[in-house]
């Protein structure tokens, strides 16, 4: 498959989807640190332009989330992977979780949960990365340098 192809297989998944998400809560996960941030509502869900587009009413105020997590929510369909009951914005490296179990615990303030979901969530999409330069592999410490390119 054309990458086009490909990036409109992921935005229809997410797109159908739509029914079931929209105007419900979801949680925000940090995939690398695992920081928690609890959306009331996540509406207004649409695809335009290539772009998956909805709003999320967050718990926290905007001077207590990340920057990347702002009220409007757009994914880029060559940056979006989807799976059982969760987005992945690759991005910001985000997961928009709707998994109704984590989302009742979250809004309990137990997020037990994160750490498990993230050790056995099986990605479909990764970000290509370019070829190492042959002279920069060096600034790199060796095992850092084989997760980076892999």
């Amino acid at each position: 498959m054309i990458d086009e192809e490909v990036n409109k297989t992921y935005l229809d998944s997410a797109a159908a989807m739509f029914p079931v998400v929209s105007g419900k809560p979801c949680v925000n996960v940090d995939a690398k640190t695992g920081e928690v941030h609890y959306c009331h509502r996540l509406y207004n869900l649409s695809i335009a332009d290539d772009v998956l587009e909805g709003v999320c009413d967050w718990r926290e105020s905007a001077d207590d989330r990340p920057d990347e997590l702002t009220d409007g929510v757009a994914i880029g369909s060559d940056l979006l992977d989807v799976g059982d009951g969760w987005w992945l914005d690759m991005y910001f490296e985000w997961y928009f979780v709707f998994t109704p179990e984590f989302v009742s615990r979250s809004s309990r303030g137990d997020h037990l949960w994160v750490s498990e979901f993230l050790l056995t969530t099986t990605h479909n999409r990764t970000i290509p990365r370019p070829p190492p330069p042959e002279d920069v592999t060096h600034l790199l410490p060796d095992a850092e340098a084989l997760k980076y390119y892999g």
